[in-house]
């Protein structure tokens, strides 16, 4: 089935019309939205007033910063001055909790 240069232009003046009366709703919506949902906007600016009081009413509390207590200093006196040293400091060591790796026996045990 083939189409012609007629049905395309009859099809081109439908989606112009289609797309008019998309633009003419958007626009009537628009103007009716403030009368029909404009509480919502008043309850918000209420619920924001009362939640500004309620900060202001708040004592601010201040949390004192953590001391660095790592230090990365004496730096070793190696030719490059950094291979390795960190990694024997207890306070610098990543693994917190123990060795990843479990050392399973290769053999089983012996049996008696």
């Amino acid at each position: 089935m083939a189409v012609s240069d007629q049905d395309l232009k009859h099809f081109g003046v439908a989606a112009e019309e289609i797309w008019k009366a998309r633009v003419v709703k958007e626009k009537l919506i628009a103007s009716q939205w403030p009368v029909k949902w404009s509480w919502m906007v008043d309850e918000y600016n209420v619920m924001a007033k009362q939640l500004d009081e309620l900060k202001n009413l708040r004592p601010v509390i201040g949390r004192p910063k953590p001391v660095e207590i790592r230090s990365c200093k004496p730096m070793p006196d190696t030719s490059s001055r950094v291979i390795g040293w960190l990694t024997n400091r207890p306070e610098f060591r990543l693994e917190l909790y123990g060795p990843y790796v479990k050392k399973y026996p290769i053999f089983p045990p012996p049996i008696d």
